[in-house]
């Protein structure tokens, strides 16, 4: 029955389909989405794991040093609506760069915090970039794999 009801939405998407000319192989894309969707999500739950190690290291408690995750968590509320937001007209390609240098530099300063204002700080500006990368991600992959495809398992032919 719910065949008859999507027949002419099933007809014009692949009217849509046949329309669009064929792409090349979206491999290298989709592998640097997931490499920075796998970094990213590293990020975050990886600092739970060490927080002993840090929490030794600067020498505080691991009550204290518990407010670098909330500080992470901070920026992912913070960074995905606005940077959503004010990116929205933005070349995709360049948000995502943009995103992971901004999420590098994050980390880099993370490394280097001597205290936890420091730690905290590094923290929050690692995860404002999170839901916007997740977010562009998405739509980036989906226009790779090409429109209705977005769903389907990965074929195996090359």
């Amino acid at each position: 029955m719910h065949e008859k009801a999507y027949a002419a939405q099933c007809a014009a998407e692949d009217k849509r389909c046949a329309a669009i000319p064929h792409r090349r192989s979206g491999k290298l894309p989709l592998f640097a989405l997931a490499l920075g969707s796998f970094a990213i999500g590293t990020s975050e739950f990886a600092s739970m794991g060490i927080l002993q190690l840090f929490s030794a290291d600067l020498h505080l408690g691991l009550s204290s040093a518990t407010n670098a995750i909330a500080a992470y968590a901070a920026g992912v509320v913070i960074g995905a609506p606005t940077i959503t937001l004010a990116a929205a007209r933005m070349n995709r390609r360049r948000l995502l760069l943009g995103l992971m240098g901004l999420f590098v530099v994050g980390n880099l300063l993370s490394s280097l915090a001597m205290n936890l204002g420091m730690l905290a700080a590094a923290r929050f500006v690692s995860g404002l970039p999170q839901g916007a990368y997740f977010g562009a991600g998405a739509v980036v992959a989906s226009y790779v794999v090409g429109p209705g495809r977005s769903g389907a398992r990965p074929s195996h032919s090359s």
